[in-house]
Formats: structure tokens, C-alpha cells, sequence
């Protein structure tokens, strides 16, 4: 008997929570068919193909994963203000329905609309009229074609429409990866300069081969392409002389890839704090900032590579300085503890052999003094006050000579190998005229017998 009623309970239970479970799918079924009925439209974001919004005038049409302004001209669209469009009917709700009177249109500010908004799918179109935002919360007031409903939705279908031409294009200048390119090419009123990439590093194939600062490339690179057209001037350019164009004052080309695909920036004439400039692909002339314009006016020393050290100085196992008439050889052992050679025997303060070889993986030249000297005399080179050298496993990475001084604060040195007279901090000199005692650890007998007496 208790077994029966025991199995009665049982099967009572089990059809309570059957039950539980299907009320609270029926529940969630009921909720997100009420949110699918509170969407402004049936369909998804992604799947718009075209907006038009009045009264600005635009039209523009997606093309695959782009935007393209085909009204009132013809050119390519901000892709994240269009998406922003269009994205936004992902969640965008009718959060409440204020009237159905159209007699009551014109207090919503519907009769005329602020704004009307055609979205267009391959097999859908719908238009929506917006209004003026509301008196409480951030919420427009707005209706849909062939709908008489008025209702509150995010103030989000305001701002995001409420823009001019200018705001719904693409203002990129210039628009390429960075990654892909493999030369650049400037031209300002101080020359022609060509630079060509060799791996990670840049060269200067123009005015003449030097090492390129591939920092000072990537920079320019860089503010080329993430700069934006102050302004459209002309869309149909009937000739280009107006604005200077057709002899550019500054030109900024960069070659792409593979197929070698080059992209050209042009500049041509200012006015006040601007420049007419152009994408040379593309018909429309544009404004750009004045302080854009005078990062591109590079001299030849600007792109010339001035790092005189090496990362590999970290793991560097020997190093020799002549200092006057003396020479140091300090070596380092596999327990990276630093030895002094010469002229003693004795071992060497580690802290000091990692601040030299610091120094000297930093060092950067302020300057040139000349690339083909007939003499090292004039520079004090020819007999050097300091010399040093670095060596990792028997191989040398570096032969550094510090000769005269240039003024207060630089030196005349020179890198071995390398027939460019450099200039240098005079810092340098200050750190490395250094003596027995800076280098080396206080000799322990010695050192016993002074405490002993």
C-alpha cells in the first residue's frame, strides 16, 4: 500500500515539473516573439543592402563588405557610419506606442519628419519617418510607411542619420596596409627621397644608399594612413593646376605587395592652415591639416638611420676598451659573472660592464658630420681618445672610435666598417674614461693587508 502511494506521489511530481518545464518554455517562446514583434523591422542589419536618408540627400549602396555613396556623388562611404545604420536594427525595439491618430502627427514632429530613413534589403524596403525626441527618457518619436502607428524607439535612429555629406564619407586619404609595403618614395622641395624594405629593416636607395630609420618610416607610413580629408572641395576636378596638382609639391607614394601596387598622395597648393591634396587613383580634391603636410617635409638625416648599437650587446661575452694608452679586456663567463684580463688580472664590477654595454646598445648619433672624409684628422679619428669593441663567442658586433670634440656637447665617432663621421653626445666620452678602479673589483690581498695593519 505504501509502495503504491509512494508511486502515485512520484508520478504527480513528475507531471509538476513536466508542466513547470513546458510553462517556462512557453514563457520564453512568448517573450522572444514579443521582442521579434517589437523590432522596427523583420529583418536582421546585416541584411540591409542599401540606406537613403532625406533630407541630406544620401544614397548608399553595399558592396559586399563596403559602403558606396552612389547619391548626390558618386564615392566611397564611411564604412563605420553606415554600419552603425545599419547595426543598429539588430536591437533596436519599439519601446512603446504613443498614438495611431495621424491627426496627431505634426505634435511628434512627423508632419514634416526631422528625418526620413529608406532601408532596403535584396527583397525588402522599408521607410521610416523620424521625429522629434521625447519629453522623458532618450527616446525619438517615429513611424513606418504604411504603418499609422507612432511610437518611442532609441534616440540612436537620431543621431545616427543626423549627419552632412561629409560625415557619411570616406575620408581616408590614403588608404593601404601597412604590412604589405615594401617601398616608399617622397618628394619635397628638399629632394626625391627612396627607400626600399630589406627584410624587417628600410633602406635609402635615393639620394644615395644609406641605412633608413625604419622607425622614422613606419611613423610616416603610419600618419598616412590613419589621416583624414578635412574637407571635399571638388569631386569632378576639371583641371588640376587650380590647386596646384599637377606639380604636386609633395608626393607620398607607397608600393604594395607582390604585384607591386602603388598608391599616390598628392599636395599641391596652400591656403591659410590647409593643403589641396589628392589620392592620384581617385578624381576628388580634398583639405588636409598643415601639420600633416609638414610631417612629410623629411630631410635626408630625418630618414637616415642614427642607432650606432645592437640588441645583441645584451649577450655580448667580451669587451675591450683602449682608453689613452691603456687597454681593458674584460670577458664574461657561462655564469655571467664579468673578468678583468687586462692590464690586471682581477675580477670585474658586473654593474659597470652592464651599464657600458647598455650605453653602447643605445647609442644613437644627433648627427652627421660627413660620409666620405678625405682624412680623420680633422675629427681626431686618426688616433682615437677612446676605442671600443664587442665581441659575442669570438665574433666581433661592434668597433666604436671617439675622437675630437665638435662643440660642448658632441664628439666626432665613428662606427668600424662604416666610412660615415657620426656625431655623438659628448655624454659617452664622460662615461667611458674610466680607470682601474672603476672597472675592477678591489684586489682582496690587498685589500687584507691594509685592514690588517
Amino acid at each position: 500500500m505504501k509502495f503504491r502511494t509512494t508511486l502515485i506521489l512520484a508520478l504527480f511530481l513528475a507531471l509538476g515539473i513536466a508542466g513547470v518545464v513546458y510553462l517556462n518554455k512557453e514563457d520564453a517562446r512568448e517573450e522572444e516573439t514579443k521582442k521579434s514583434s517589437d523590432k522596427i523591422v523583420s529583418y536582421h542589419g546585416s541584411a540591409i543592402q542599401e540606406i537613403s536618408v532625406a533630407p541630406v540627400g544620401i544614397m548608399a549602396r553595399r558592396d559586399s563588405s563596403r559602403w558606396r555613396i552612389l547619391r548626390p556623388v558618386q564615392t566611397d562611404a564611411d564604412d563605420a557610419v553606415l554600419n552603425a545604420i545599419a547595426d543598429m536594427f539588430e536591437w533596436a525595439r519599439i519601446e512603446r506606442v504613443v498614438s495611431s491618430e495621424p491627426a496627431a502627427y505634426a505634435s511628434f514632429g512627423l508632419q514634416p519628419p526631422r528625418a526620413i530613413l529608406t532601408l532596403a534589403t535584396g527583397t525588402e524596403q522599408d521607410t521610416l519617418y523620424i521625429g522629434d525626441d521625447s519629453q522623458v527618457g532618450s527616446f525619438v518619436y517615429a513611424r513606418q510607411s504604411g504603418r499609422p502607428d507612432v511610437f518611442m524607439t532609441t534616440t540612436s535612429l537620431w543621431n545616427n542619420i543626423n549627419k552632412t555629406l561629409f560625415d557619411f564619407r570616406d575620408k581616408n586619404i590614403l588608404t593601404f596596409q601597412q604590412s604589405q609595403a615594401n617601398a616608399v618614395e617622397i618628394k619635397n622641395s628638399l629632394g626625391l627621397f627612396q627607400l626600399t624594405k630589406a627584410g624587417s629593416d628600410w633602406e635609402m636607395r635615393q639620394p644615395r644608399a644609406y641605412r633608413a630609420d625604419s622607425k622614422k618610416i613606419d611613423e610616416i607610413m603610419n600618419r598616412v594612413a590613419y589621416q583624414r580629408a578635412t574637407g571635399f572641395v571638388d569631386d569632378q576636378p576639371v583641371t588640376l593646376a587650380a590647386y596646384g596638382l599637377d606639380k604636386p609639391a609633395f608626393i607620398f607614394s607607397v608600393t604594395l605587395g607582390a604585384d607591386k601596387a602603388q598608391k599616390t598622395l598628392r599636395i599641391g597648393n596652400r591656403v591659410e592652415a590647409k593643403y589641396y591634396a589628392m589620392d592620384a587613383a581617385k578624381p576628388p580634391v580634398f583639405m588636409v591639416d598643415s601639420a600633416f603636410v609638414h610631417s612629410l617635409r623629411v630631410t635626408v638625416d630625418d630618414l637616415r638611420n642614427k642607432t650606432l648599437g645592437d640588441d645583441l650587446f645584451a649577450q655580448a661575452d667580451y669587451l675591450e676598451l683602449v682608453v689613452g694608452d691603456t687597454t681593458y679586456a674584460c670577458r664574461k663567463d657561462t655564469a655571467d659573472q664579468w673578468s678583468l684580463l687586462q692590464p690586471v688580472s682581477r675580477k670585474a664590477k658586473n654593474w659597470k660592464m652592464i651599464s657600458i654595454l647598455s650605453d653602447l646598445q643605445t647609442l644613437t648619433a644627433v648627427g652627421f658630420a660627413s660620409d666620405d672624409p678625405a682624412s680623420l684628422k680633422p675629427f681626431g679619428l686618426d688616433r682615437p681618445r677612446i676605442q671600443g669593441r664587442v665581441f659575442l663567442q669570438e665574433q666581433k658586433l661592434f668597433d666604436l672610435a671617439l675622437g675630437k670634440s665638435k662643440d660642448d656637447n658632441t664628439i666626432y665617432a665613428r662606427r668600424g666598417g662604416d666610412e660615415t663621421v657620426y656625431l655623438i653626445k659628448k655624454v659617452l666620452l664622460d662615461k667611458l674614461q674610466l680607470s682601474l678602479t672603476d672597472l675592477a673589483e678591489p684586489d682582496q690581498a690587498v685589500q687584507a693587508i691594509t685592514q690588517g695593519n
